[in-house]
């Protein structure tokens, strides 16, 4: 167990981005390992996920901040400047993911 467990640890930035079909073949090797029912290995799959997940946005958002440091300390545009964009660029995608949101309402009826 302990070796299956450090495995899956061990990808670091990788366990960011794991997928549901990655967390369940984990769960199912510690479920042999550990004597798991089907049930618990699923529920540790669906944590692994949403481990997996909230870590790559703590990644992402960790290096936002320094890319937008960086930028303004280099001098290619102002702090004011920045923020304006990044507002913009949040306004534009709230746009695109309402409209594909509908659009696959629209598909599921």
């Amino acid at each position: 167990m302990k070796i299956t467990a450090q495995k899956a640890l061990k990808t670091g930035f990788g366990i960011g981005l794991l997928t549901l079909a990655q967390g369940k073949r984990i769960a199912k090797q510690l479920q042999k390992e550990l004597g798991l029912n089907e049930k618990e290995s699923t529920k540790l799959a669906k944590e692994f996920v949403k481990s997996s997940r909230k870590a790559s946005e703590e990644v992402i958002n960790m290096v936002g901040k320094h890319v937008e440091k960086t930028v303004v300390k280099s001098g290619l545009v102002k702090k004011s400047e920045l923020r304006v964009v990044k507002n913009t660029l949040k306004r534009r995608v709230k746009k695109v993911v309402k409209k594909v949101k509908k659009t696959t309402k629209r598909k599921k009826k």
